[in-house]
């Protein structure tokens, strides 16, 4: 697994985990149907000590934007993250790789071999 891959992971687990406990609940009370949780419910009910802490020493103004996130639902908050996060790596893997216009082939600006290591030049 390639650090890239594990990034991915580590970007997928609260979506997954979020999507999960929305099955998880649904299960347990089917005469409500399926519903999203929104992040603040999340928060408030598995721990409700670091919300109250996080409410009184954080400033009004930056409150409402917590505020405003909070009140989303956890499946569109976290699969945004994860897609703004798999974008910029889509993003940088373009900027690192060109096509040269003579041969075609692909140019590798951080001079990686075939292996994956760097190479050195010995003077």
């Amino acid at each position: 697994m390639t650090a890239k891959h594990f990034l991915f992971f580590l970007v997928l687990s609260p979506l997954l985990a979020s999507l999960g406990h929305d099955i998880y609940m649904f299960i347990e009370n089917q005469e409500k149907g399926f519903m999203l949780s929104a992040v603040g419910f999340l928060w408030t009910t598995y721990h409700p000590e670091s919300y109250k802490w996080v409410n009184e020493n954080v400033d009004g103004q930056s409150w409402a934007l917590i505020n405003m996130v909070l009140a989303q639902k956890s499946v569109v908050v976290f699969g945004g993250f994860a897609a703004i996060v798999f974008a910029l790596s889509w993003a940088l893997s373009l900027l690192t790789k060109v096509k040269t216009p003579k041969s075609g082939r692909d140019v590798d600006f951080l001079n990686k071999n075939k292996k994956g290591g760097y190479k050195f030049k010995r003077k």
